[in-house]
């Protein structure tokens, strides 16, 4: 465990700032537990709404033994011991996955390994989420596909018969029912006063029919109460025995479907946030396990030294990673800030100045890599619209990312210039550059195009994403273009015209 310590219970108070920060994602998400053991099979982190009604108390979980407190709600204690060696296989790398059931309720538990940069498993991490509602809809999904065959089967479909003119000669029992009339009430109602004239598909469809004699296709219709619903309509005109032109119109109610559909969309969602979660909670693992492995033993070996010099080295080791984890919490905090904003006051700016400034609050790093930083301002700029602080903050990051990954003795541009409607910033370094298969996703939360340099820069991966998203919400956008080997360039692109109020 020394070499690769999991979160300790008496962590330093930037690592209660992590934990806090957990709480705050594990309440947004319902229905949720995250437990954390170690190699020695005790717990370290039990968080999550689902914790209390499956037995666990997290307060008394901490540094116990998992056979030592038992989650009596999900299981008997003799099953819940048969999973010792379970979770033992995941210490060496292994992954479990199964469904518990307990009071009517059905819960999904995921056991996955924790590793460090190395690769190496120093935890086990227990996901556990309540699928009752996912399991219920599935089957309602399920009911309603197997409802929506039968209907078909069986021809349950409304069925129409009209002359040229659009009058209801025919109409089965499905068409009643479908349009809430009676039958002699419908015999009455023209065919133009079922089908809702405001579809824009509907001149197609006439035009189809009439040139083809056929139309196949969806479009809504209207009710007797005047609420409209989505049908799939079968269109045809034929002759009946007379040689009288007459139109049969099958009319399939696509309400259900459609309504299955946003629940399929739902489930899909539901997905995806959980998935978010998890790779959240990886990530975030990933940029706090180096700093406090560092601090943990950097404090470990001052208590071992006596050469004053050797332990003043270590004390700055310690002061520099609780500053880096400081600057990633401070990121995680204004990513948070920046989600839940979505609009401000303008006020009127120079942008010049604000790339003047960011260079200047930068000076350190670049006097330090001996950086060549150039100018390149038009001095005509107009002024431009939004908030001074945040645009000044999306300048720093995208310079700073320049500054970290151009070699010593490189190059950096700063430019300005303006089109006919915008203002257009560009930031070109003579760095390492971005691979082409990574320039997608260089503005994704945590995401390094070379994660191997994340201990040697210091970089969270959160910079880029945070310049974008105040970018955005000045109505502009952030696009970088880049050579590999070469250097990159990014370019802010930001609306002349001052707006009422900027949203995101």
């Amino acid at each position: 465990m020394s070499e690769n310590p999991v979160l300790p219970h008496d962590t330093p108070r930037m690592s209660q700032r992590h934990i806090n920060l957990y709480r705050l994602m594990l309440k947004t998400i319902p229905n949720l537990a995250l437990i954390v053991y170690d190699r020695e099979l005790r717990y370290v982190t039990a968080e999550g709404s689902l914790l209390q009604p499956l037995g666990f108390d997290p307060a008394a979980m901490l540094g116990k033994h998992i056979n030592e407190v038992l989650p009596s709600g999900l299981m008997p204690s003799e099953a819940w011991a048969k999973l010792e060696p379970l979770y033992q296989a995941v210490l060496v790398g292994q992954e479990i996955n199964f469904d518990a059931s307990f009071n009517a309720h059905l819960f999904h538990v995921r056991v996955l390994p924790v590793k460090d940069e190395r690769g190496d498993v120093y935890a086990g991490m227990i996901v556990m989420r309540d699928i009752t509602e996912q399991h219920q809809t599935e089957g309602a999904l399920r009911a309603s596909e197997e409802r929506y065959r039968l209907l078909v089967d069986n021809y349950l479909d409304a069925v129409l018969l009209t002359d040229p003119n659009g009058m209801i000669l025919m109409a089965n029992d499905e068409a009643c029912s479908m349009f809430g009339y009676t039958l002699d009430q419908l015999l009455l109602v023209r065919r133009d006063a079922l089908i809702d004239q405001t579809d824009p598909r509907l001149p197609e469809a006439a035009r189809t029919q009439e040139q083809s004699g056929a139309f196949r296709g969806e479009l809504r219709f209207v009710k007797a109460d005047s609420a409209t619903f989505p049908a799939e309509l079968s269109w045809k005109m034929y002759y009946n025995a007379k040689g009288q032109p007459q139109y049969l119109m099958v009319i399939r109610d696509l309400t259900e479907r459609k309504r299955t559909e946003a629940q399929g969309i739902e489930l899909q969602l539901q997905r995806e946030r959980v998935h978010l979660l998890t790779d959240f909670i990886r990530d975030v693992s990933h940029d706090f396990r180096t700093p406090l492995a560092i601090i943990q033993s950097s404090a470990y070996l001052i208590g071992k030294m006596t050469d004053p010099d050797r332990q003043k080295d270590y004390q700055d080791k310690i002061v520099k990673q609780v500053k880096r984890l400081e600057t990633i919490l401070d990121e995680m905090m204004t990513m948070l800030r920046l989600d839940s904003k979505d609009e401000f006051v303008p006020h009127p700016m120079r942008p010049n100045q604000l790339l003047r400034d960011a260079v200047q609050n930068l000076a350190p790093e670049t006097t330090a890599k001996q950086l060549k930083i150039g100018f390149a301002l038009d001095d005509t700029l107009p002024l431009i619209y939004g908030d001074p602080d945040e645009l000044y903050e999306a300048f720093v990051h995208i310079i700073e990312n320049a500054v970290r990954f151009t070699p010593i003795s490189g190059a950096i541009s700063v430019g300005s210039r303006q089109t006919e409607q915008a203002v257009v910033i560009d930031i070109i370094d003579t760095g390492i550059g971005i691979p082409a298969t990574e320039l997608e996703r260089i503005f994704e939360p945590f995401y390094r195009a070379d994660k191997s340099r994340s201990s040697q820069t210091g970089g969270a991966g959160l910079g880029l994403s945070i310049a974008k998203r105040i970018v955005e919400l000045h109505d502009g956008t952030l696009e970088v273009e880049s050579v590999e080997g070469k250097g990159s360039t990014f370019r802010i692109t930001l609306r002349k015209s001052p707006p009422v109020s900027t949203k995101r």
